[in-house]
């Protein structure tokens, strides 16, 4: 056993390559949250695990140009859920999924709004619902609902912004 430290501590740290270019980092962001980041040969972030605000996991990977491009999560609900971008803050096509509240996949138009849904719900019935690019339906098929019941509409994966480095790290 070495008669060194045995306990390291920092409020970053941050992984250099031979020639001296951050490849990655461990710290906090600017809620105290951990944060771990990968960045590609050009420095610029690739990947970041870490927290939100309020404590859900995040896995998110980012283009060339530092846009969210796939988001991996938990829901407030609990639902694991993960969300594919294509332009620049507008959501493609969204997974969520959970224990008892069913399962859905959520296609977007190119304006980033809710085109089509289908999954299941946490009582097992099968939904699938078609929307114009106004948000007018277009095909509604969800289960059946009694007196007083209104159908179910598309729910979406809504995930919170991915975590940010601190300064010190973004360098």
């Amino acid at each position: 056993m070495s008669d060194g430290p045995t306990v390291v501590e920092a409020h970053a740290f941050v992984l250099k390559d031979k020639d001296g270019q951050t490849v990655g980092s461990f710290g906090t962001n600017q809620d105290g949250e951990p944060l771990l980041m990968f960045a590609d040969k050009k420095g610029r972030a690739r990947i970041a695990m870490g927290f939100t605000a309020d404590e859900e996991c995040r896995f998110i990977m980012f283009d060339d140009e530092g846009n969210t491009r796939v988001n991996l999560g938990f829901l407030p609900t609990g639902q694991a859920a993960i969300m594919v971008m294509g332009k620049p803050g507008q959501p493609s096509a969204g997974i969520r999924g959970g224990y008892d509240e069913g399962v859905g996949l959520v296609a977007f138009g190119g304006s980033g709004k809710p085109r089509a849904s289908m999954g299941i719900d946490g009582e097992g019935f099968p939904h699938c619902i078609i929307l114009n690019p106004d948000g007018s339906v277009i095909f509604n098929a969800v289960r059946p609902t009694g007196e007083g019941e209104t159908p179910g509409g598309i729910i979406v994966p809504k995930m919170p912004s991915p975590p940010s480095l601190p300064p010190e790290i973004q360098e």
